[in-house]
């Protein structure tokens, strides 16, 4: 189904359940008459409203300590999480500023109707030399930490996680780790797109994909477990579309929710030298050891649509975009 959105050009990006309730948070962009806003809205994942949709924006100003802030001269959202308190919310995106062409990346705490603090995230720390930071875009965020990719000056794209630390309207105050490409032998770029916090294991499931030189593939898709105590990972998997190696061109997971049954569904996009690109649910189970079993795949295609694409998920919804104009959907898989 096409959902009721803000009027201009709107891409939905991301989405979370909230907390006590049926509803839930959905964050996007929209360009209306040559003015970018981040958009954030808190209803039935159905859409049936368009004014239940906050445009917010473009000018804000971005704490970049905890008393200092730079004006905002756009801003994307994309990863919304519950807050600490009732209707409070936690998003994670990027913004820019005039003098620079390069996103930074952006946290905000406070109301559905953007009436909060913004911070910068900024995981320069990670680089030797902290001027070689090209941009960063902050993806996905649950329980305090957030996933997102950086560039450095080599230009390819690094993983990072952040925790917002005890006092996250305080930038001075979060602490960055960067996902090894060593995970990945031969690994040239990594992304991270989606994380899930995993209560009764105490740890946090982390998506997203990963380059290489040596294969044909330009995005392999990876699933794997972070230990936010030790900064320890483990079961990383690789996952190629319709579990063929061969086939796959482009696997990318796009975002994570649970499936209620001690496994995820993951928001995912695809391509192959036949099809160039599609979308798709995938439901990756555990084994018994606690690694991660084969995936299922349930291919996504708009009926009439020659290219399909996936954003994020929630439970067996998948949201993302079809055709030319590119136009949001909702896809509820049975």
């Amino acid at each position: 189904m096409e959902p009721e959105l803000p009027s201009g050009s709107t891409e939905i990006t991301g989405v979370r359940g909230v907390t006590g309730s049926s509803d839930v948070y959905l964050t996007g962009i929209n360009q209306d008459n040559g003015t970018n806003y981040a958009l954030l809205y808190q209803g039935p994942i159905q859409m049936t409203s368009a004014s239940q949709w906050n445009r917010i924006g473009p000018n804000k100003c971005i704490f970049i300590t905890s008393t200092v802030c730079e004006p905002s001269s756009g801003l994307n959202f994309y990863g919304p999480n519950n807050g600490t308190s009732p209707g409070s919310v936690v998003v994670v995106g990027n913004y820019n500023i005039s003098t620079d062409s390069y996103p930074y990346g952006l946290l905000y705490r406070g109301d559905v109707a953007g009436n909060g603090t913004y911070t910068k995230i900024n995981p320069s720390s990670l680089l030797t030399n902290p001027s070689d930071l090209k941009y960063t875009i902050a993806h996905s965020n649950m329980n305090g930490v957030v996933v997102g990719n950086f560039a450095k000056a080599d230009a390819f794209g690094h993983a990072f996680i952040m925790l917002m630390g005890a006092t996250p309207d305080n930038p001075a105050t979060y602490s960055y780790y960067e996902i090894p490409q060593t995970l990945v032998n031969g690994a040239l770029s990594m992304t991270a797109y989606g994380i899930w916090y995993n209560a009764d294991r105490q740890n946090y499931t982390i998506v997203g994909g990963y380059s290489k030189v040596d294969t044909k593939g330009l995005s392999t898709g990876f699933i794997v477990d972070w230990d936010g105590t030790a900064n320890g990972f483990s079961n990383f998997t690789s996952v190629y579309y319709n579990n063929d190696q061969f086939s796959s061109l482009i696997t990318h997971f796009e975002g994570i929710t649970t499936d209620d049954a001690g496994g995820y569904y993951l928001a995912t996009d695809w391509g192959t030298s036949s099809d160039p690109e599609g979308a798709a649910l995938v439901q990756v189970k555990r084994n018994a050891d606690g690694s991660f079993a084969t995936p299922t795949w349930t291919m996504l295609a708009y009926p009439g649509a020659t290219v399909t694409s996936a954003n994020t998920v929630y439970r067996k919804n998948v949201l993302g975009v079809f055709g030319t104009p590119v136009t949001p959907y909702l896809a509820t898989v049975p």
